[in-house]
């Protein structure tokens, strides 16, 4: 972090932190900013096609020549330049699950598929599936709200699909998708996930500690995709706390205000990456 903070210009560091980690990142200095949440969901998934896109709309495969507007929405949203990042994915991602939506030439809004090495033959892990995939990052513009999604997901699962189908063994795709912002739900949640696997945390003390994050507003927007991804098999998989850090005693006044305001607007962006690619 030094060594970014120091020759990169790196201004806010943020991560995803399990409930069992948040103290260890304290004593680094990381404060608490909000929840996400981690879902599952078994390959093939059952998609169906719902036509409900205005006709001038259009998705289409994902190539080169689009990822400059991808990145210029990209930007827009999640409030820092993503362009380096978002070309490694594209070329760490199956490249028949990328789509970008678009009115004639105008691109709209983008989901990309990619390998996720949490699997037992790709990554060699003792535990977890056999093939596991990551849905993200995807950023639509808030106006095509879960039209623009349901387009998207469509053409990305039914190609996921097909390539899962020709593997043998199991199968996984994973998103980090914010469900919720309310207290009482997350520790609802969260108490159940601990069980199920066995984790005895105190699970309390982290959450009474931090109440000023929750009772965030609700996106209805949110709220429709998730039920889309429901409908679809997803299912909630963990909890992280996203904390971040800004080295601003080293900052003047006017740089630490803007690195406070580099929270991504949450209305035209999910899914925006790995915890890794938060930093």
């Amino acid at each position: 972090m030094e060594y970014l903070h120091k020759n990169k210009n790196a201004l806010t560091f943020r991560l995803g932190a399990v409930p069992l980690a948040i103290g260890l990142y304290k004593k680094a200095g990381f404060l608490p900013e909000s929840f996400t949440t981690a879902q599952v969901a078994d390959l093939p998934l059952p998609i169906k096609h719902d036509e409900t896109l205005p006709c001038a709309l259009i998705v289409e495969q994902i190539d080169k020549s689009t990822l400059k507007s991808i990145s210029e929405i990209d930007k827009a949203f999640f409030k820092s330049d993503r362009s380096d990042l978002l070309m490694n994915i594209y070329n760490d991602s199956i490249r028949e699950s990328c789509f970008c939506l678009k009115d004639k030439n105008k691109v709209l809004g983008f989901l990309m598929i990619r390998r996720r090495q949490a699997s037992k033959i790709e990554g060699n892990f003792a535990e977890g599936p056999d093939y596991a995939y990551r849905l993200g990052p995807c950023c639509i513009l808030p106006e095509y709200g879960i039209q623009g999604f349901k387009a998207l997901m469509q053409k990305a699962i039914t190609a996921i699909n097909r390539k899962a189908s020709q593997l043998e063994g199991s199968a996984k795709i994973y998103a980090v998708f914010p469900r919720n912002a309310d207290k009482k739900d997350i520790f609802r949640d969260t108490r159940e996930l601990t069980m199920e696997m066995g984790v005895d945390t105190n699970l309390e003390s982290v959450f009474n500690e931090h109440d000023h994050i929750f009772g965030a507003q609700k996106s209805v927007k949110y709220d429709d995709q998730w039920k889309y991804m429901e409908s679809l098999g997803f299912g909630q998989e963990y909890f992280e706390q996203v904390m971040s850090f800004s080295p601003e005693d080293s900052l003047d006044s006017k740089t630490a205000d803007q690195c406070r305001a580099t929270q991504a607007d949450t209305e035209g962006i999910f899914a925006t990456a790995t915890p890794g690619d938060k930093g």
